[in-house]
């Protein structure tokens, strides 16, 4: 794929540290303001809860800000690697993740916030800042 190392970890950084960046903010934004974390894994908990639906910092940009940055770490990594492999596996992590996202987090989320929820998520996009999918066409977000 890239031949020169040089250019890999050229192309490769600005992916990894946006990503850094976007996973460790969320993280500190949803403890603060939230008072909780990224709450349960298939009915695990890992961390309490949120107390307060969190729409500050990344999370005024994204939904999932802490996803989007690991996916950003990730996809940095893959091309660092030089790797086919790994940015496919990337790509099924990423399409499972949206499914996990809607269809159990999003249903929890309605849950314990309702209403507040349900105007936030039409608001602000899944995944990618600025990107809002909505019934299989692309809007743009002007936030």
């Amino acid at each position: 794929m890239i031949d020169n190392i040089n250019l890999q970890i050229i192309i490769s950084t600005p992916f990894f540290l946006i990503g850094m960046i976007f996973a460790i903010w969320s993280n500190i934004v949803l403890f603060v303001i939230g008072k909780g974390g990224p709450a349960d894994g298939f009915g695990v908990e890992i961390s309490p809860r949120t107390k307060k639906l969190v729409i500050k910092g990344p999370y005024r940009y994204s939904r999932n800000p802490m996803v989007f940055g690991m996916f950003l770490v990730y996809f940095g990594l893959a091309i660092y690697l030089d790797s086919l492999v790994c940015i496919a596996v990337l790509v099924f992590l990423f399409f499972w993740g949206i499914i996990y996202l809607r269809f159990i987090e999003e249903k929890r989320l309605l849950k314990d916030f309702g209403s507040k929820f349900i105007e936030y998520k039409d608001k602000v996009p899944m995944m990618i800042p600025f990107l809002k999918l909505n019934y299989g066409r692309i809007k743009r977000n002007h936030l």
